[in-house]
């Protein structure tokens, strides 16, 4: 009798097993799936905050960081003017095209507003490239202290670079646009610097990237 219990057991055995199999199979392929759902969300969800992470960054870097006006600004531009000549000089009406950074564009804005009687109203100017846009930053000192920041597209018209202006901050006030628009003039005898070869050089495209602008054009 004890052996053919024995012998039962064994045999019942095989069938206990194979019915745990049985059921813990579709569950391990149900949690797997559960798992691999999850992270796949997880690294979507990831990669979309690191992206917007990054733009935030890059955008608060280009508010945040401070440009000055240099010596090696300045002779970078004047090398950069002396290798356009020589390019002009090969061919009549041959396209051209210089680059300056942020760097050499404060440089030159520093430059222009020493030169001008208005730019005595102004310290510390900044150029700062934010596609499609060129931020022109700059102290105001007179009549009142404040923040100043001009955001312009440049633009071509007849053969010369201009500003479009979008808008004109002092402090936190935002400058009305029928005001910001009596600015253009003087706004447009800044950037014209950032124009090499004065009266000889006629624009025909520009382009703002992150690293420079960039100035397409022929010698007249």
């Amino acid at each position: 009798m004890a052996k053919e219990t024995e012998d039962s057991n064994k045999n019942a055995e095989p069938s206990f097993y194979e019915e745990l199999d049985r059921r813990a199979g579709p569950r391990s392929l149900v949690s797997f799936g559960t798992l691999f759902i999850f992270l796949l969300i997880l690294f979507v969800v990831g990669s979309v905050a690191a992206v917007l992470a990054v733009q935030k960054i890059k955008a608060l870097s280009t508010q945040d960081r401070n440009i000055f006006p240099s010596q090696q600004a300045k002779d970078s531009i004047a090398q950069k003017i002396e290798a356009l000549v020589k390019q002009s000089s090969q061919k009549q009406a041959q396209p051209l095209q210089i680059t300056l950074t942020e760097e050499e564009l404060t440089t030159l804005l520093s430059s222009e507003l020493a030169r001008v009687p208005f730019g005595k109203r102004f310290k510390e100017p900044q150029v700062k490239l934010d596609p499609p846009l060129l931020i022109l930053e700059a102290t105001l000192v007179d009549p009142l202290r404040s923040q100043t920041k001009w955001f312009i597209t440049p633009e071509v018209h007849d053969g010369e670079l201009v500003a479009k202006i979008v808008k004109v901050q002092a402090g936190k006030l935002t400058i009305p646009e029928s005001i910001a628009s009596q600015l253009t003039p003087n706004l447009n005898d800044l950037i014209a610097s950032f124009v090499p070869l004065t009266g000889r050089f006629e624009v025909t495209a520009v382009e703002v990237t992150r690293s420079s602008l960039v100035i397409s054009g022929i010698i007249k």
